[in-house]
């Protein structure tokens, strides 16, 4: 039998604790190691109405590894130098997606935060599951960011280079580790392309399909898997509202190592001379700013023999079911064979030796 009762908060990150009981949770081994599996399965456990006092606040933090205190300019609660405080009153904002800490070398592993003062209305948090976010992208995106490292920054002593693309150090699950607050940017990728492929990763955490808003009340918990969530707190209330966290020490995160069916993509990608439907344009700039690129296409079989432009595409009869194809030249910049031609489709619509089509 499970020590805890547990139901899903939201389809694809979060579990809540049906009728938590303090005591349980604060000194049962069995309790406080199902707990810690919770978090590790789903990414954040919400436990309602507990309304821990500060020292059972640390205490519970204690279940999922070593409290750490809050960094030095960060506020503390009077005579709890473990617990952060968070008043609205005082002007203390974090209202964009972020992970916490990442601009440091090692992050906390998990936050346990409790509600002490809420307003009537407004003042949510949403979580972002960025495990499911990476699952989602398509290989192609993943191919992209293989290997790739991004700069955390927070100011001159606060710097941090991490892995865009990590690997769960308890489960192994990839996550993707770029926020909105603190990462500036792509290493070895030009600036124009890293600024345009890092808020494409930005806005693909914040889809709604990967994220759970909590509406709070007084007394609420909610446990996050820091390594492997994003947040992000709204400041639309009137009134007060004042939150305390406690954070759980981390360790060092690797880089995960890219595996798509030994290495399919690769082979399905050579040569194929990046076909793609028509009417294709690049959604992170505006028409004016689509590039022109010069050079002859390359389609495997039978190259059109047209130099390329116009936003460096050329027509020509598509080998499926009759559709146009568009070829790209081969002397666009680097990424954009990687991440347009296969970034598009899933491995399944790959037909190799034919081109890239997308299945009608």
């Amino acid at each position: 039998m499970n020590a805890l009762e547990l139901r899903p908060v939201s389809g694809r990150i979060g579990t809540e604790v049906i009728d938590p009981k303090l005591e349980d949770l604060l000194t049962d081994d069995d309790v406080r190691a199902e707990l810690h599996r919770a978090l590790l399965e789903h990414c954040l456990v919400v436990i309602r109405g507990l309304d821990p006092t500060p020292e059972e606040h640390v205490q519970l933090a204690s279940a999922f590894g070593d409290p750490v205190a809050p960094e030095d300019h960060l506020p503390k609660r009077d005579g709890h130098p473990m617990v952060c405080r968070f008043d609205s009153a005082v002007g203390y904002k974090a209202d964009r997606w972020h992970t916490d800490g990442t601009f440091r070398d090692v992050i906390p592993s998990a936050a346990v935060l409790v509600m002490r003062t809420s307003p009537a209305t407004g003042g949510d948090t949403t979580w972002s599951n960025c495990s499911a976010a990476y699952e989602d992208l398509s290989n192609g995106m993943k191919r992209l960011l293989e290997g790739r490292k991004a700069l955390h920054d927070q100011g001159p002593e606060a710097k941090a280079i991490h892995p865009v693309v990590v690997a769960h150090p308890e489960t192994g699950r990839p996550i993707l580790f770029v926020n909105d607050i603190f990462t500036r940017g792509i290493m070895n990728l030009p600036p124009d392309e890293s600024s345009a492929v890092l808020p494409f990763l930005i806005r693909h955490v914040g889809r709604p399909e990967f994220t759970y808003r909590h509406r709070w009340a007084e007394g609420d918990v909610v446990v996050w898997d820091n390594r492997s969530t994003q947040h992000y707190a709204l400041f639309d209330f009137e009134g007060q509202r004042v939150v305390e966290r406690v954070h759980v020490a981390g360790g060092p995160m690797g880089a995960h190592s890219l595996d798509l069916d030994g290495g399919s993509m690769a082979g399905a990608t050579d040569g194929l001379g990046n076909q793609m439907t028509a009417g294709w344009r690049n959604p992170f700039l505006a028409d004016s700013e689509n590039p022109i690129a010069h050079g002859r296409c390359d389609q495997q079989d039978s190259p059109c023999d047209r130099r390329a432009h116009t936003g460096g595409w050329c027509r020509r009869p598509g080998p499926r079911r009759g559709g146009p194809a568009v070829h790209l030249a081969r002397s666009m910049p680097l990424w954009w064979p990687d991440l347009w031609a296969v970034s598009r489709w899933a491995e399944d619509d790959l037909e190799p030796g034919s081109g890239i089509h997308r299945q009608a």
